[in-house]
């Protein structure tokens, strides 16, 4: 900001010196408001400074002192003879011993003083719509910047900056001095010492630093796509990591409070409104400190829960244009805002998800701006989709090589195609800049898709998984190999969810057959189809038991019973039941009979030893 040479520091110490005549206080401590505002009235209005010095008010806050100045509307020029007066005074008054120069304690003083009332000062008046008519603006800002200013042409004056001595030149000179060790430095340092590399700084995030499993690390940080494909994987997980109580709501409400807070930065902090035969109203009430403060809690949160937050705001930013597009609202989102989505979806590296909200939200820009010409908005056409499509190639720009192997490649290049159509096609259509980097970006895309020519499909990969009829084996193993093999296809997911559907709709026909119920192979057949890998060892139990009895059998399927294969058990259970024959009723009434004595026993001994069924295993 502003220094004081020391020539000129000492003129002002033998000037106050020579006024005060020896007083051994220089100023006078006002004890009353009414008199210290007398003395600023005398100050704006131009009474002789000689006079004035002899009884300086003494401010304690240094906040008030611009406040004071301001609110008198003293000159520039008595004013910056007031902020110098008090520095020097308050330095006589203070009696400790000076470890820095008199001018460099007012410089730090005043300097810190002025930025921190600029600071404050710019923060209010983001919050602020119309500037111009803001007493806010009118009254302090003005003349703090003016104040600000005039102190720094007087340093220009006084020769403490000078063209011809750059700063950059001493800062650099500076750090080249600080930059120059002597040999004596490196005498205590081992090889080890001197070579060791730079330290990397901790992520924020929760859970990724910490001396965990490697397994339990993957269940918390391992993203999963919130849609009804993976419905089943993300309730397996919320119940591993939180059980059935109320810590599992309370952490979907906590990210969901997170997701509310980003979504108001492009619901009410920054947007565009447009209004019939108006200017479209630009509305920007947040600082960049305020949108990185709001961020933290997101960058704090594990991969799969912000991939969760992320999901959410895209949805809400896409509304957003939705009920622009049908009328409901005459609120759009601004490119500050789609950064900002954009920027998050980098931090929770899930890249792809900046390629499908684009794929989601860019067919909606060309309707965007047909309703911005049916409100007759005094905007440039294809401004704001281009400003939209211009964030939008910016992020696929940067992951270049992912956005052509991402497989929607195609569609987004044909996508941002329709929105410069009406700038290429239309006679006497505007051509903005941001229209012109999305049609040098399509022309890029296409010209490399077609020059690459991107295979999004490999059947090569899927051969590879095929059994290989040359494999060098024993004809005594195939047995072995063929068990293997089977056990690992069945143990697909693909291949459980298909099995748990025949067994739904068709009522277990496909088990039910005369040769399947001889040495229960239907039972060993729809276990093996319905088990999943973690099972291997209950299958195996369960085979020896359908060898000898089903009483052992049905004993071994209640007491395996837990949350996981409770499904798998009640089908086993109803095919043992179909197998009974209608013409013989008493084997029916038998196994039945078997089936509640058996389930009568469970609990019985679980009420008895305090065991607790049906447990997470």
């Amino acid at each position: 900001m502003f220094v004081l040479s020391k020539a000129h520091l000492s003129t002002w110490i033998f000037a106050i010196l020579f006024y005060l005549q020896g007083s051994v206080f220089p100023f006078k401590v006002y004890a009353k408001a009414k008199e210290r505002s007398a003395w600023f009235a005398e100050l704006a209005r131009g009474k002789a400074l000689h006079k004035l010095v002899k009884n300086v008010p003494r401010i304690k806050r240094q906040e008030e002192v611009l406040e004071y100045l301001c609110d008198y509307r003293v000159p520039p020029f008595r004013a910056l003879w007031y902020l110098k007066v008090t520095a020097v005074l308050n330095e006589s008054l203070s009696g400790a011993k000076q470890q820095d120069s008199v001018c460099d304690i007012f410089c730090s003083e005043y300097r810190n003083l002025l930025l921190k009332s600029i600071k404050g000062l710019v923060a209010q008046m983001l919050e602020v719509d119309d500037l111009s008519a803001s007493s806010l603006y009118k009254d302090r800002w003005l003349y703090i910047s003016n104040l600000s200013k005039c102190a720094f042409e007087e340093i220009i004056k006084t020769g403490e900056v000078d063209y011809r001595h750059p700063v950059m030149e001493q800062l650099k000179s500076k750090n080249e001095t600080a930059d120059t060790v002597t040999s004596s430095e490196f005498e205590e340092l081992t090889p080890d010492e001197f070579a060791d590399h730079k330290q990397e700084e901790k992520s924020e995030r929760a859970f990724l630093n910490d001396a965990i499993l490697i397994n339990h690390r993957i269940l918390i940080q391992m993203p999963l796509r919130q849609d009804e494909e993976h419905r089943n994987e993300a309730n397996q997980r919320a119940l591993l990591l939180y059980g059935m109580g109320d810590a599992r709501e309370n952490h979907i409400l906590e990210m969901k409070k997170i997701a509310r807070e980003i979504c108001k930065i492009w619901q009410k902090k920054i947007y565009v409104r447009f209004e019939c035969d108006k200017a479209p109203l630009w509305k920007q009430s947040v600082s960049a400190q305020r949108v990185s403060d709001t961020l933290k809690l997101f960058k704090s949160q594990t991969y799969y829960d912000q991939a969760v937050i992320c999901g959410w705001c895209a949805e809400s930013f896409s509304e957003m244009i939705h009920d622009f597009v049908q009328g409901n609202s005459l609120k759009m989102p601004t490119p500050e805002g789609l950064d900002i989505l954009c920027g998050m979806f980098e931090t929770a590296q899930n890249i792809f998800g900046i390629f499908e909200m684009c794929a989601a939200i860019t067919p909606l820009l060309p309707y965007v701006e047909k309703v911005i010409r049916s409100l007759v908005a005094d905007v440039i056409p294809g401004s704001m989709s281009g400003q939209l499509g211009y964030v939008f190639l910016a992020y696929m720009s940067r992951h270049w090589l992912y956005f052509l192997h991402s497989g929607i490649a195609p569609t987004i290049t044909n996508q941002l195609y329709r929105v410069i159509e009406p700038m290429i096609r239309a006679y006497d259509y505007p051509m903005t800049s941001w229209g012109r980097t999305i049609a040098a970006f399509v022309y890029h895309s296409k010209k490399q898709l077609k020059k690459s020519k991107v295979v999004y499909f490999h059947p090569e990969i899927l051969e590879s998984s095929q059994i290989v009829d040359l494999t060098n084996c024993a004809h005594k193993h195939l047995i072995l190999v063929l068990e293997t093999i089977q056990r690992v296809i069945c143990e697909e997911d693909w291949v459980t969810v298909k099995m748990f559907k025949i067994a739904e709709t068709k009522r277990m026909e496909a088990f039910n057959y005369e040769r399947l119920k001889q040495n229960c192979l239907g039972q060993q057949l729809l276990r093996l189809g319905l088990r999943r890998k973690s099972e291997r060892d209950v299958i195996s139990e369960l085979n020896s038991c359908s060898e000898n009895s089903k009483i052992e059998l049905i004993r071994k399927l209640l007491t395996s019973l837990n949350m996981w294969n409770m499904r798998a058990t009640l089908f086993e259970l109803m095919l043992m039941v179909k197998e009974v024959s209608p013409e013989s009723a008493a084997e029916g009434d038998a196994l039945m009979s078997e089936l509640a004595r058996c389930s009568l026993d469970l609990f019985s001994k679980a009420k008895k030893e305090d065991l607790q069924l049906f447990s997470l295993k």
